[in-house]
């Protein structure tokens, strides 16, 4: 009798574990829905605010300091959101920074940019000295970038 007790209490307890575990898996669900969430309206004002610094139509704007090349940032570059992303992920936010990058990096050392991403953000700073060739006085800013 003694051993069946023991039994049905282990039992007991197992299923008290049991009920626990759902009950934090139930509560881990919500939150990582209130998470999703969270980050979904996140993106959606990341993607508000990068649409409004777009519309902007005065120039000396999207530069942090002075009006130099190197302080503009690439967003000015009209790159997509997930590519811009990329570039934020690794630190790159200027053309300055991204010129320094590529004097010992490719494009595509970046996590999350391929050859074609790499063409676009090519084809892009190419425009970007066609419409400003007042920021491009020095020489190293007609510099070739790697891809």
């Amino acid at each position: 009798m003694d051993e069946e007790n023991g039994n049905q209490e282990l039992i007991d307890r197992i299923r008290a574990a049991e009920i626990a575990v759902q009950q934090a898996e139930g509560q881990l669900e919500e939150a990582k829905s209130v998470a999703k969430g969270a980050k979904d309206k996140f993106d959606l004002r990341v993607k508000q605010l990068r649409e409004v610094i777009r519309e902007i139509d005065q120039p000396a704007l999207p530069f942090k300091g002075g009006e130099k090349w190197q302080d503009a940032i690439v967003l000015e570059l009209g790159l997509s959101d997930g590519v811009v992303t990329k570039l934020a992920d690794a630190g790159i936010e200027t053309l300055g920074e991204l010129h320094t990058y590529l004097k010992t990096k490719t494009l595509t050392d970046i996590d999350g940019i391929g050859a074609a991403a790499a063409e676009k953000i090519q084809d892009a700073l190419e425009t970007y000295w066609a419409e400003h060739p007042e920021q491009c006085e020095q020489e190293e800013c007609n510099e070739p970038t790697s891809e």
